[in-house]
């Protein structure tokens, strides 16, 4: 019984971590895809 409660605690704080962690990560990789699309626009712009 105990050790059931510890690991439901170990998952509580875990997992909203984890879906954090994800978000994150995926919210910088559209951020880098944007910028990068940025420069690609001005350096096109910049050889016209």
């Amino acid at each position: 019984s105990e050790a059931l409660i510890t690991t439901e605690t170990g998952l509580m704080i875990a997992l909203p971590g984890y879906f954090l962690h994800y978000l994150l990560t995926s919210r910088r990789a559209r951020f880098e895809a944007f910028i990068e699309h940025l420069q690609n626009a001005c350096g096109q712009r910049a050889l016209k």
